[in-house]
């Protein structure tokens, strides 16, 4: 018999902390047959008022905002029912499950697009290559940072209208964890990379659903995490802009128990 559980989970921008990168600690993840496992389902929503968001933009000015001066942040996304797009839900510390193969909606593509990066936040399995483009015609930087494992890439992405210059380039992802992706001539472009080694992970949809579908048997911790939506501009003692500081990511466990053919549902809602 399948059974339904139904949680409600609340939690506040203002007492959030950095997200775990124990995935790259992690022991190996066995690779098994899954019969008859749980699903959980959810959503994640905006409760309160939605901020509008902006960010600086001060180079290349004339195609990144035509001129406006800022350009809409991608950090929050919420549709007009409230639901969150661009969450990251996942079970954390599973040993043993279905195969990395079946990682729902895996990312593998980077493009940068109006001078920001497209998409802004993706899954994708460990050791699998990142195709990354550039889709605008400037010159691009993209520079990679994985907290406490250093910085695995950072190199020029050049204006795609010169046909001698390379306009695709692709990494192989050998470090499981969370990859914060920036470009250093544009500081207002950032984008994230979960790059995983089980396949119970997701990234909420545009109206803020997730699902896990083939959980085995047993307890675990369920994880949201979301980047964020606050930015401050950092100034260097002469006055000069230097770039960016991003709020801490906002990121709530929670304890579930998967039981044989079991429907769990979680909804998280998010506030200022």
């Amino acid at each position: 018999m399948r059974t339904e559980r139904h949680l409600w989970i609340f939690l506040t921008g203002l007492c959030l902390c950095l997200a775990s990168t124990g995935e790259a600690r992690a022991a190996k993840y066995q690779e098994i047959e899954v019969t008859d496992g749980a699903a959980v389902r959810g959503r994640v929503t905006f409760e309160g008022d939605i901020p509008e968001l902006t960010l600086m933009v001060n180079s290349d000015r004339a195609h990144c905002d035509h001129e406006k001066g800022a350009i809409a942040s991608p950090r929050l996304t919420v549709d007009a029912e409230g639901g969150v797009a661009n969450a990251v839900v996942y079970l954390k510390d599973v040993s043993a499950g279905k195969p990395l193969a079946q990682l729902t909606a895996p990312g593998g593509t980077l493009d940068q697009l109006g001078c920001l990066y497209d998409p802004f936040v993706q899954v994708i399995p460990y050791k699998k290559r990142l195709m990354i483009l550039n889709s605008d015609p400037l010159n691009h930087n993209i520079h990679a940072h994985m907290a406490g494992q250093g910085d695995p890439f950072n190199y020029a992405m050049p204006n795609p209208k010169y046909p001698e210059k390379q306009e695709l380039e692709s990494k192989a992802l050998y470090r499981a964890g969370l990859m914060s992706i920036s470009c250093d001539v544009h500081m207002w472009m950032n984008a994230y990379v979960w790059v995983v080694r089980h396949p119970y992970y997701a990234v909420t949809a545009a109206d803020g659903t997730f699902e896990l579908t083939d959980v085995p048997p047993g307890e675990y911790e369920l994880v949201l995490w979301h980047a964020g939506w606050e930015a401050e501009l950092r100034h260097a003692p002469d006055g000069s802009i230097m770039g960016y500081r991003y709020a801490d990511a906002v990121e709530k466990v929670v304890p579930i128990a998967a039981e044989s053919g079991a429907e769990l549902t979680v909804d998280f809602v998010v506030n200022d």
